[in-house]
């Protein structure tokens, strides 16, 4: 069995989806596999499900939607007084199957395989559907979603560190350009960008580029780019051979 947390909730037994239903035990379960294997409290539940409006009946429906996911999910589902949870391997959550990805990624980025590595960081990446845990917005579900976005964008500068070890410059061009489409602070995307143009022939564009993050650092934050980003412009200025990629 496998639950998708990294966007809506999907789960899938032999091939097969299960269909949950209607969006309250959907978000029951959700709370629940945020936390997995770990009892929740029965409060903390409410909280993230009737968030806006608690109607009189609200812990019978619980009792209710719990009865209806135990039949979707059997074995699965424990309660105590004031408290359930959910029994999960770890392999059974997509999460999980995302980072032992990155990890052994890393491994083979280490040993040098950087075509097996591009393949095992764009196979994590294609496990994105969303935002995790949509649409619980409780603080511990809040708090690993943003851990796990934050290490979707190490996944991506992994693959575009690959792909620049490939001699597939023109690719990473395309991985970079689309991240910094959503997020035009991250220094060391800019620093990869302009190494990765460089590769591919095109320095006045690298050069072009760096003003263009300068700009925007200095607009949205008030800063001038940092050592790193401002070394690598120095070297394509006055360097007569290619600028050094990051090692990951």
């Amino acid at each position: 069995m496998l639950f998708a947390l990294l966007g809506p909730l999907r789960i899938r037994s032999g091939g097969v989806d299960v269909e949950i239903g209607a969006d309250k035990p959907r978000a029951v379960l959700t709370v629940l596999l945020s936390a997995a294997n770990t009892w929740v409290p029965t409060e903390a539940i409410i909280d993230a499900v009737w968030s806006r409006e608690r109607p009189p009946s609200v812990r019978e429906n619980l009792k209710t939607y719990v009865w209806m996911l135990r039949g979707k999910l059997p074995g699965r589902i424990e309660g105590r007084p004031g408290a359930y949870r959910i029994l999960v391997a770890d392999r059974e959550l997509d999460t999980w199957q995302f980072e032992q990805s990155y990890f052994a990624a890393r491994q083979l980025l280490a040993s040098a395989q950087h075509a097996a590595a591009s393949g095992r960081l764009a196979d994590a990446l294609r496990m994105w559907r969303g935002e995790p845990f949509t649409p619980i917005d409780t603080e511990p579900a809040r708090a690993e979603a943003d851990r796990l976005i934050e290490l979707r964008w190490q996944v991506r500068e992994a693959l575009a560190d690959s792909l620049l070890a490939a001699g597939r410059a023109a690719e990473a061009i395309k991985e970079l350009r689309v991240m910094l489409a959503e997020d035009s602070l991250r220094e060391l995307i800019w620093y990869r960008l302009l190494v990765a143009l460089d590769l591919d022939g095109q320095r006045s564009e690298a050069l072009a580029s760096y003003h263009r993050a300068r700009r925007a650092l200095r607009i949205e934050l008030g800063v001038e780019p940092g050592p790193e980003l401002r070394g690598v412009y120095e070297r394509l200025l006055t360097s007569g051979g290619r600028v050094p990629a990051l090692t990951g």
